[in-house]
């Protein structure tokens, strides 16, 4: 198994991934540990999954993180 294949068998199952809604803003949690906010994204490399870009002050460049949650919960804005 690849780590692709892997990934996406950590992510949402089909019926759980029914909810969410692309490019949405989610707050994530794996094992009980609030991850941060990440963007429900399609992605051709990882599969559908909860990604965030930030910047890396030490290497000086941004970098994609991919999040395997096992809860999640949508940002609303007011």
């Amino acid at each position: 198994m690849g780590i692709e294949d892997y990934l996406k068998s950590l992510n949402p199952k089909k019926d759980d991934q029914a909810i969410l809604l692309y490019n949405s803003k989610y707050h994530v949690w794996r094992e009980g540990e609030y991850l941060g906010i990440a963007t429900w994204t399609k992605d051709e490399n990882v599969g559908d999954s909860f990604q965030n870009k930030v910047f890396d002050e030490e290497e000086g460049c941004y970098i994609q993180k991919v999040y395997v949650a096992d809860k999640w919960e949508l940002v609303i804005n007011k």
